[in-house]
């Protein structure tokens, strides 16, 4: 079964650096999983219209505070969806409201690039 990944961020280092953990996470565990970028809301909506995906991760660079407000906008036009959220580890304040909105994980994106460093 093949995973749809779709990966919402508008910097390169992000996309760069969710790519790399995908790429080392793949070596360690042989999953089907094919990744596409959106670098701008009105592509993630254009894309998520297609209804062709099954995880979203979402960077907070994106929309900012109205993360919470896309999670449940995306989940109330297609509820199949998994959304993670990926949050700077300075507003862990809004870590409850992607999950109020349906978003099924929130990552701090310092966890991340620690994670990625000690590979």
């Amino acid at each position: 079964m093949r995973i749809r990944l779709l990966i919402a961020s508008p910097t390169e280092s992000c996309c760069n650096l969710l790519d790399a953990m995908l790429e080392a996470a793949l070596c360690l565990i042989p999953l089907d999983v094919s990744a596409q970028i959106v670098h701008s809301q009105q592509e993630l909506l254009e894309r998520l219209a297609e209804d062709i995906d099954d995880v979203v991760m979402l960077d907070w660079d994106l929309t900012k505070a109205e993360t919470p407000q896309l999670v449940q906008d995306i989940l109330a036009a297609n509820n199949r969806l998994r959304i993670v959220a990926l949050l700077p580890l300075h507003l862990r304040q809004y870590r409850q409201s992607v999950w109020e909105a349906g978003a099924c994980s929130s990552v701090p994106r310092g966890a991340i690039e620690m994670t990625v460093s000690a590979l």
